[in-house]
C-alpha cells in the first residue's frame, strides 16, 4: 500500500513513515485512511464500496490468521476475487 501511496499520491516512503510513527497507528491503518480519505473526496460511492472492501478482507484475514477457523476453498476464493478484482493498481 506503501506503493500506491508513493505511485499515486506522490508521498515519499520517508514522508509515509514519519507520518505514520506521528498518527500513533499501524501503517496498514494510516495508509488505508488516508487513500480512503482520497477516494472519499472525489467519489462517495466508490468510497463506500471500497471501504466495505477493505473491512471485508480484513474480517477474512482475522479469520484466517488469529482464528482456529478452517478457511474454505469457497472463502478463500471470494476474499482473492476481492483482492484482484477491485484493487488493481492503474496508473
Amino acid at each position: 500500500m506503501k506503493v500506491a501511496m508513493r505511485k499515486f499520491l506522490g508521498i515519499e516512503y520517508n514522508t509515509i513513515d514519519v507520518n505514520v510513527a506521528n498518527s500513533k497507528s499501524s501503517e496498514h491503518k494510516y495508509i488505508q485512511r488516508e487513500i480512503l480519505n482520497v477516494i472519499r473526496n472525489n467519489d462517495r460511492e466508490s468510497y463506500r464500496k471500497i471501504n466495505n472492501l477493505f473491512n471485508d478482507l480484513f474480517q477474512f484475514r482475522v479469520e484466517a490468521d488469529y482464528k482456529n477457523i478452517e478457511v474454505k476453498i469457497d472463502q478463500a476464493s471470494k476474499a482473492n476475487s476481492y483482492s484482484s478484482d477491485n484493487f488493481v493498481l492503474k496508473g
